[in-house]
């Protein structure tokens, strides 16, 4: 299953600039993008799947986006953070905005964030196991 997507989205500063429009919010954070994507494979998932899931599994926390530095940081060297405790599995996206008005790429907002399929799998699998400490999980 495929671990992270990168995702390339106009900011809401930009979609204003070019439309001539108010937006009502200034940008969705990838941290919330991944929530849907953890909506997405529970709708997907099986009904016994989602029930044991429900019932037994450890869940998700949702930290803060990771602010990266430069579009190349971003493609080639930032990557999705997981990282497994006795709770849950914590996940982190690498962000970047760039400002409406740079002269490459301007108001660009760049997000890797959580697979579905990676998302159905801990929910099958590793969620159900017994909790340990501060495991990183390497994608």
């Amino acid at each position: 299953a495929a671990l992270e997507l990168g995702c390339k989205l106009l900011a809401a500063t930009r979609i204003e600039q070019q439309l001539k429009v108010k937006a009502t919010q200034n940008h969705l954070p990838c941290s919330e993008m991944n929530k849907v994507a953890v909506q997405l494979a529970e709708q997907l998932a099986l009904p016994s799947t989602l029930k044991r899931y429900q019932v037994r599994g450890r869940k998700w926390c949702f930290l803060p986006d990771s602010p990266s530095v430069a579009g190349p940081v971003w493609v080639f060297h930032d990557r999705l953070q997981l990282h497994e405790n006795s709770s849950c599995m914590s996940v982190q996206s690498p962000a970047m905005l760039t400002d409406v008005n740079a002269e490459i790429y301007p108001g660009i907002h760049y997000c890797k964030v959580l697979s579905p399929a990676r998302a159905l799998d801990w929910m099958m699998t590793d969620s159900l196991k017994p909790g340990t400490r501060n495991v990183e999980v390497v994608v």
